[in-house]
């Protein structure tokens, strides 16, 4: 039977690719999901130029590299519970290429694994924002292990009313994430908003108002923080937050889409070891 729910992992060669690679495999545990691997061959598509015919065998040649590629990174694990599938593109951009598979085959979650040792450099966009713009909740990592009893943060922003939709969002799909994962889930408001829009669904839940996100994320170091994706109206400001706390820190970051439904679920895994819980009570 088919996984109704599909993790999208944007696979790039290199070492740090299998920090990436587990954190979705843990993930698509979670969530009971398909793991999709996806890679995207820029490099080809630019030297296959000049004579079609050429150009053709060329991309074609890079397509059969990067299954095998990916073929080799799926003998690298084991995981016979998760339904795992590969696909290559010849493209000229990361953006073209995922806006064009997510059109035909949409994803429920997007994993990027973050390759560049800075992320806080403001003359350019960062290398993950032309990700961001596809509308999916995308997942940035560099792989670090989670705590056997995972902590994780959410920051709303509730001092505009516009905002309201996105700030949703990152509340919901983060409720997501903590009861799939069964962590712990901070809710932390920010923009000066009053503590008593504070309203913690749960005894497991901690609200609170922080100035300074980035510090305030380094002082709980959260296995992984749910933000809003950065608005077209304000997407310098925005990045350079998310930027900051990449920069500062090595959690899991997790930006929130408003105008894509929260579908993912707890899978089977999840539901199994909560049973099991209440029947063995924690001492």
């Amino acid at each position: 039977m088919r996984s109704s729910a599909s993790i999208l992992l944007l696979v790039e060669r290199g070492d740090r690719v299998h920090g990436g690679l587990n954190k979705a495999l843990l993930l698509a545990r979670h969530f009971g999901a398909r793991l999709d691997l996806f890679l995207c061959d820029t490099e080809g598509y630019t030297a296959a130029s000049g004579d079609p015919v050429a150009a053709g065998r060329t991309r074609s040649e890079c397509v059969t590299q990067g299954l095998e590629y990916l073929q080799a990174l799926r003998k690298a694990v084991r995981a016979p519970d998760i339904e795992i599938v590969a696909e290559v593109t010849c493209a000229p951009s990361l953006r073209e290429a995922l806006a064009t598979r997510l059109l035909r085959n949409p994803a429920d979650l997007l994993v990027k694994t973050l390759v560049a040792d800075r992320y806080d450099d403001r003359r350019r966009p960062p290398e993950w924002a032309a990700v961001a713009e596809c509308p999916a909740p995308l997942l940035l990592t560099r792989g670090r292990p989670w705590r056997p009893a995972a902590q994780f943060g959410v920051a709303v922003a509730r001092s505009h009313p516009s905002a309201r939709g996105a700030d949703d969002a990152a509340g919901a799909l983060a409720k997501v994430f903590a009861k799939a994962c069964d962590a712990r889930l901070d809710t932390v408001y920010v923009d000066d908003a009053p503590l008593a829009a504070a309203t913690p669904d749960s005894a497991h839940d901690v609200a609170t108002v922080a100035r300074d996100l980035t510090a305030f994320v380094i002082e709980r170091d959260w296995d992984l923080v749910v933000l809003e994706k950065p608005r077209a109206t304000a997407a310098a400001t925005a990045y350079g937050r998310v930027a900051d706390i990449l920069a500062a820190t090595t959690a899991d970051v997790v930006l929130a889409d408003s105008s894509a439904q929260v579908t993912l679920r707890a899978g089977a895994a999840a539901r199994t070891r909560v049973r099991d819980e209440r029947a063995h009570p924690r001492q």
